[in-house]
């Protein structure tokens, strides 16, 4: 634990000036060697430029405060620029073009080949977010939609659903080889239902946990997926991909 018998006027609400950096980056453990003391220091001063947790809307107790403290420092969300400050909206829903979005970032924003015409009808080059859902196509991550009329659709402004969430991170890790469950982790996930490989892959590799309750667990697969949530996914997926 870090104490100091101090105050060095830091706000949680905002980030910290260069001094205050200087001062925390100086600080050191007593049971830490100086090696390890460098290293943190290092960390306290490339966070401090745009930790997230001097977020307007993200404070100390919010959930899952450190894996949206890692998305936002990783560049994987850049969540709203507002008067106020920096948001990141952890309750909100994610859209299905910021879902293309945040795997786009993660895998590194590789450079994509865009094509003569949109693969979604949905969808054309002036949409936000356009390379990257693209690339989520041509990846094989996002498949859309055949509508009546014969036309491929992306829906992006559709929030993401839990079940379609575990579907593009099975297919951005590669869709990887595993043995479907007889029996469900999910009491409300059957051999049966849509995407049940994917979400029993999910719960295998401990990137959900679903929602612990009388007699088992439920996963909630037709849920929209909330930005907080969707932070801790990405950070538990870093741990198994990365």
């Amino acid at each position: 634990m870090l104490a100091r018998n101090h105050d060095v006027g830091l706000d949680a609400r905002r980030a910290p000036t260069p001094p205050q950096v200087a001062v925390i980056a100086g600080w050191r453990r007593r049971e830490e060697g100086l090696g390890q003391a460098t290293a943190r220091a290092e960390a306290v001063r490339l966070a401090s430029g745009g930790d997230w947790r001097c977020s307007i809307d993200v404070t100390p107790s919010t959930k899952f405060l450190n894996e949206i403290t890692w998305l936002g420092n990783s560049g994987v969300s850049t969540g709203w620029n507002t008067p106020g400050g920096k948001e990141y909206r952890p309750f909100s829903n994610v859209e299905r073009n910021a879902m293309a979005a945040f795997l786009y970032r993660f895998a590194g924003s590789p450079a994509v080949t865009l094509p003569s015409k949109s693969p979604f009808a949905d969808v054309s080059p002036s949409s936000q977010f356009y390379k990257e859902i693209v690339w989520a196509s041509q990846q094989g991550i996002s498949r859309g939609w055949l509508e009546k009329n014969g036309t491929q659709t992306f829906r992006p402004y559709e929030p993401i659903t839990r079940a379609a969430m575990a579907a593009f991170l099975y297919r951005s890790a590669g869709e990887p080889a595993h043995a479907n469950p007889a029996v469900s982790p999910f009491l409300d996930i059957t051999p049966s239902s849509k995407f049940y490989k994917e979400i029993a892959w999910l719960a295998d590799t401990g990137i959900t946990t679903g929602w612990s309750v009388s007699g088992g667990k439920e996963f909630r697969s037709k849920n929209f997926t909330h930005r907080d949530a969707m932070a801790a996914f990405l950070y538990r997926y870093d741990r198994l991909v990365g």
